[in-house]
């Protein structure tokens, strides 16, 4: 049995799946900032050249109707942020798409 949010790509486990969407080059975009479901600390992240857009706590408040909204609205930023990002990076993404690098 696995927790719902460490599955992704495929029903792959986090640790598979985060470092083979690393070694194709996506930016992984991830409302998950707790380092135990995750598999990896952001040193991991940073050490395997990942390069992590981690979603704020506001992200834990919002329905998956208005995730879906907040996506839609900010798709625009989260690309225009992930474009300029070095590997190696992890940035923490706020309600009105400001960053803070980790």
């Amino acid at each position: 049995m696995a927790h719902l949010t460490q599955r992704g790509w495929g029903g792959l486990p986090d640790r598979d799946w985060i470092a083979r969407a690393t070694e194709r080059g996506f930016v992984i975009v991830s409302g998950d900032r707790n380092e135990r479901t995750r598999g990896y600390t952001v040193a991991d992240l940073k050490e395997m050249q990942a390069r992590v857009l981690l979603l704020a706590r506001f992200w834990d408040h919002l329905s998956r109707w208005e995730r879906a909204k907040w996506l839609v609205a900010h798709i625009e930023r989260l690309v225009e942020v992930a474009q300029q990002m070095p590997t190696g990076s992890v940035y923490l993404i706020y309600k009105r798409g400001h960053y803070k690098v980790l």
